[in-house]
């Protein structure tokens, strides 16, 4: 039997900042983030 397992966390300063998506369109940027996976194997 095998186990793995990981995270990721994503913008981890966590600034704000703004998207630029058109001409006329702003909106916020996405929040921090954070993932967790884990994998057993039989």
């Amino acid at each position: 039997m095998r186990a793995h397992s990981g995270s990721v966390i994503d913008k981890v300063m966590n600034r704000r900042y703004w998207e630029f998506q058109y001409a006329d369109y702003v909106k916020p940027g996405d929040p921090r983030m954070l993932s967790l996976n884990a994998k057993i194997e039989f």
